[in-house]
C-alpha cells in the first residue's frame, strides 16, 4: 500500500505487525496489532482492519491511533479498498461489503446486497467495485452505488471459471486479476471481462495476496 507522499505500508499477519516506511526507505514506525489482515491509506491516515472485526486509523507519521471503529461495527474484516472516497471493508462473516467514511470513521452501512456469499476480497476502480465471493466461486461487479453489473466466474475448471477466489485486484487497463489457490493460478480477465490468461502458481505456494503498485500494475510473488 503506497501513500500519496510515497510512504509504503506493509502488513504482517503472522507476526501481528503493521509497518510504514517513508519514500526514502527509512522506517517510520512498526506497531503490533492483533491479527491485522489489510491496510490502506485513506482520509489522511493508515486504516488497518483485523480478522476479529476491529479496525482503526493510524497517523502515517508515528502510528498513533487517530480513530477506531466501535466494537461490533464489523464482524470480521478480510480486505480493504477505496471507492468514491469511501473505505470499503470485505466483511466475510457478515456477508457484506461495508462502507466507512475515512475522514470521520463513521460506518455508513453495507454497499448493495448484505447477503454476499463469503466476500473475502474487494477492489475498485473509477467506475466499479469488484467483490470476490469464495462461497460462490465468483467475482461480482457492482457500480459505485452497489447495484450488480456482472458476475464473473462460477464454480468449475473451465475457461473463466473458478474454484476458490481468494483475492481480487484491478490494474490500470481495467484487467481483473483473481487469485485462486485451489486452482493454483491467477485468473486474468480483460476490461470486457473475457478470460485472457491463467497464470500458474506452484501448488501449495506462499502466494496469499495480489498487489497493485503505484503505476497500476498487479503482481504476485
Amino acid at each position: 500500500m503506497v501513500a500519496a507522499d510515497g510512504a509504503v505500508a506493509a502488513v504482517y499477519p503472522r507476526a501481528g505487525r503493521v509497518a510504514v516506511a517513508g519514500p526514502d526507505g527509512r522506517l517510520r514506525f512498526a506497531r503490533e496489532l492483533t491479527d491485522p489482515v489489510a491496510a490502506l491509506f485513506a482520509g489522511g491516515a493508515l486504516w488497518v482492519a483485523a480478522h476479529d472485526g476491529s479496525a482503526l486509523a493510524l497517523a502515517p507519521g508515528d502510528g498513533a491511533v487517530v480513530a477506531e471503529l466501535p466494537r461490533g461495527a464489523l464482524h470480521g474484516a478480510r480486505d480493504l479498498a477505496l471507492a468514491g472516497g469511501l473505505l470499503l471493508v470485505a466483511d466475510a462473516p457478515r456477508g457484506a461489503i461495508v462502507a466507512i467514511d475515512p475522514a470521520s470513521g463513521r460506518v455508513l452501512g453495507p454497499v448493495g446486497d448484505e447477503a454476499r456469499n463469503g466476500p473475502v476480497s474487494v477492489a475498485a476502480d473509477a467506475n466499479a467495485i469488484y467483490v470476490a465471493e469464495v462461497g460462490a466461486a465468483r467475482v461480482v461487479v457492482l457500480d459505485l452505488d452497489g447495484r450488480e453489473l456482472a458476475a464473473l466466474g462460477g464454480y468449475g475448471r473451465g475457461p473463466g471459471q473458478m474454484l476458490a477466489p481468494r483475492c481480487v485486484r484491478v490494474d490500470a487497463r481495467g484487467h481483473v486479476f483473481v487469485l485462486d489457490r485451489v486452482a493454483a493460478c491467477v485468473h486474468e480477465l480483460d476490461a470486457a471481462h473475457r478470460s485472457v490468461a491463467r497464470h500458474a502458481i506452484a501448488p501449495g505456494s506462499a502466494v496469499d495476496w495480489l498487489a497493485r503498485d503505484t503505476d497500476g500494475a498487479v503482481s504476485w510473488a
